[in-house]
C-alpha cells in the first residue's frame, strides 16, 4: 500500500548519501567507523534480504558496513560474491516457489549467463590487478551510480 516513488526513492537516496559518507570518511577520516560483529552481520544480511524483496538491489547494505568497518578490499569483493551467490539462489527458490517463473524470464537468463561468465572472468582478472585505493574508488563509484541510476529512473517513472 505505500507510494511507489517513495519505495524506489528511498534505496536511491541512501546508496548516494552513502556513497557520499563513505567517500569522506575513507579520504578525510581514515580507519573504521564501525566495528564488524555477528551481530551486526545479520542485521546487514537481514536489511539486504528486504532490500532485495522491495528493489532488488541487495549489494549496497553489506558494501557500506563493510566499507565502514574497514574491511580490506580483498575481503569485501570475496565477502560480496559468496553473499550474491547465496541470496540469489535463496530469492530464485523463494519466486520459484511461491510466485513461479516464467519461460521467457528462463530463457532470458540462460542468454545472459555467457555474459555473466564473461564478465565474472574480466572482474577477476582487473580485481587482482587492483590496488586498496583504486578498488575502494571502483566501489564507491558502483555504488553512487547505482543510487543516482535508481534515483534518474525513480524521477522518470513519476513524470512519465
Amino acid at each position: 500500500h505505500a507510494d511507489p516513488t517513495i519505495v524506489r526513492t528511498a534505496p536511491g537516496t541512501i546508496a548516494t548519501g552513502f556513497t557520499i559518507l563513505l567517500a569522506w570518511h575513507r579520504y578525510r577520516r581514515r580507519g573504521r567507523a564501525i566495528a564488524l560483529r555477528p551481530g551486526s552481520d545479520l542485521a546487514v544480511g537481514l536489511v539486504a534480504g528486504v532490500a532485495t524483496g522491495l528493489v532488488g538491489m541487495a549489494g549496497p547494505p553489506p558494501l557500506i558496513y563493510l566499507m565502514l568497518g574497514g574491511a580490506p578490499m580483498t575481503m569485501l569483493r570475496a565477502t560480496l560474491i559468496g553473499f550474491f551467490a547465496v541470496i540469489y539462489a535463496v530469492t530464485l527458490a523463494a519466486d520459484i516457489v511461491f510466485v513461479g517463473v516464467d519461460r521467457v524470464t528462463w530463457l532470458t537468463a540462460l542468454s545472459l549467463l555467457p555474459l555473466v561468465w564473461i564478465g565474472g572472468r574480466i572482474g577477476l582478472r582487473v580485481g587482482d590487478r587492483l590496488g586498496e585505493a583504486a578498488a575502494a574508488a571502483l566501489a564507491l563509484a558502483v555504488l553512487g551510480a547505482a543510487g543516482l541510476y535508481t534515483l534518474a529512473a525513480t524521477a522518470h517513472a513519476a513524470l512519465w
